[in-house]
């Protein structure tokens, strides 16, 4: 088992369930049963007893489920030693578009800064078009962005993390709001508002230029940035909403997101500048363990 199996098979065992373990982790609950699959498949006995609603340890399950600890334990204790041994610069900043703090982002700099408490480190959001600026002047360390909106210029690499779904966002008194998830059709005689083309990764235009193609009464408004948008969706109570990716997603108890099969997804990663310093190469590490399990 490689320790990311370990962390994969704990996290389910602590939660008791495969859906928990996934929100945990973001990602989706398939990817978690693939994943615990094919580890018991190579030890040669199940983990988990599953049921719909649970997932409870078998008397195997619960003699690795210690050792997995006690190697954890071992490993991050020793990683944590080799990384204090890193020549470190004094400074990393990490910009990001949209809401990708909520997601993985958090928990990746408060592991960050345990394992170097010395290196000062700054984390802004900004605009696609601040971004492609950064890129350019070398502004920031790294950049999380869409792979759509990744500029190559000037030596920049792309590190792949996750796989980022769309979402129809909409105020919280729209009838759509109750609903599990929508499809194309929903979309029939609502107005449609998005970003200018310039902001849209092409993963959203091409969203976009379906829901133009099979829904005709569904008007599309284009507005300035993803923050007008917000901003109109917040003022009309019902009949507007917006698709977004889910790194994208208002942070507004005024408006709720709802699940959208677009069934296009986007890529969402890393960019960063070569060569790469030990401390910039530690972040991308934590970064990639973190949503591993996504790909």
């Amino acid at each position: 088992m490689k320790i990311s199996d370990l962390e994969l098979f704990t996290a389910v065992a602590k939660e008791k369930s495969f859906s928990k373990a996934a929100q945990r982790l973001y990602i989706s609950q398939s990817a978690v049963t693939q994943h615990i699959k094919k580890i018991e498949t190579e030890l040669g006995f199940a983990l988990f007893e599953r049921n719909t609603h649970s997932a409870a340890l078998t008397e195997q399950g619960e003699i690795m489920l210690r050792t997995a600890r006690e190697m954890l334990k071992h490993y991050h204790k020793a990683l944590a030693m080799c990384s204090r041994s890193l020549e470190a610069p004094t400074k990393l900043t990490v910009f990001y578009i949209g809401t990708a703090s909520q997601r993985f982002l958090p928990e990746v700099l408060k592991q960050f800064h345990a394992r170097f408490p010395t290196c000062s480190i700054a984390s802004r959001r900004v605009s696609s078009a601040e971004a492609r600026e950064a890129l350019e002047k070398g502004e920031t360390n790294l950049l999380i962005l869409p792979a759509d909106m990744f500029s190559d210029s000037q030596g920049w690499s792309f590190f792949p993390l996750y796989q980022d779904a769309f979402y129809c966002v909409m105020n919280e008194n729209n009838p759509l709001a109750a609903r599990e998830a929508l499809d194309y059709k929903d979309l029939a005689g609502t107005t449609l508002m998005a970003p200018s083309r310039a902001s849209c990764p092409d993963s959203m235009r091409q969203v976009l230029e379906r829901v133009q193609e099979e829904v005709k009464s569904c008007e599309l408004v284009w507005e300035n940035n993803i923050d007008s948008v917000v901003l109109h969706l917040r003022s009309f109570s019902s009949d507007c909403l917006a698709i977004m990716p889910g790194l994208a997603l208002p942070e507004h108890r005024q408006l709720c997101a709802v699940p959208f099969r677009a069934g296009i997804n986007i890529q969402v990663g890393l960019a960063y500048a070569h060569p790469m310093s030990r401390m910039e190469e530690a972040f991308v590490s934590l970064a990639r363990d973190h949503t591993r399990f996504g790909k």
